[in-house]
């Protein structure tokens, strides 16, 4: 599911595994994996902006995406999580998490209202209106949170998952 939406571009019909902007312009390689500034020359050969010309295998691209999910987002779900979570639960708050990062998941009042209900027997609608504080993302140039269309359907996908077990493969 986490692949559908973070998957590279497509040069000529196939997975490019060079450094890219995504659609908010940041530098990501392969499966979403963001790379900070300070961060940057370690890409530098994999950075056609920075004239490189190497290319991730998709291999490496696997196991990069699987070693930022557990980093990211598993190990984060596992240490802010007490009470017991069914499976799809659990790949919800993941993806959100590795979408959003761990602030976002104990900003948006998710950790803190699921870890007070032990019976699983939720609020859904409390449960979709914290998923959907995250379909807006903060542009750091004009100092405003705007809507984006992407955010919001990848959180309705998540709490479709969350509450009914429903993975919906993107584009």
């Amino acid at each position: 599911y986490m692949k559908s939406w973070e998957r590279p571009p497509l040069v000529n019909g196939q997975i490019n595994g060079r450094v890219f902007r995504d659609t908010k312009g940041g530098l990501t390689i392969g499966y979403g994996h963001y790379i900070p500034e300070h961060e940057k020359w370690k890409w530098r050969d994999y950075d056609p902006e920075q004239g490189g010309t190497r290319e991730m295998t998709l291999l490496d691209m696997e196991n990069l995406f699987k070693r930022d999910v557990d980093l990211l987002a598993e190990v984060e779900i596992r240490k802010r999580f007490k009470v017991r979570l069914l499976q799809q639960e659990y790949d919800a708050l993941v993806d959100f998490t590795f979408h959003r990062g761990g602030g976002a998941l104990r900003e948006s009042g998710l950790e803190g209202y699921i870890n007070t209900i032990s019976d699983g027997r939720y609020d859904y609608d409390k449960i979709k209106d914290q998923f959907m504080k995250y379909a807006f993302w903060f542009n750091q140039t004009t100092q405003q949170w705007e809507f984006v269309e992407g955010f919001s359907k990848r959180r309705k996908e998540e709490i479709n998952m969350f509450q009914f077990g429903i993975y919906t493969l993107h584009r």
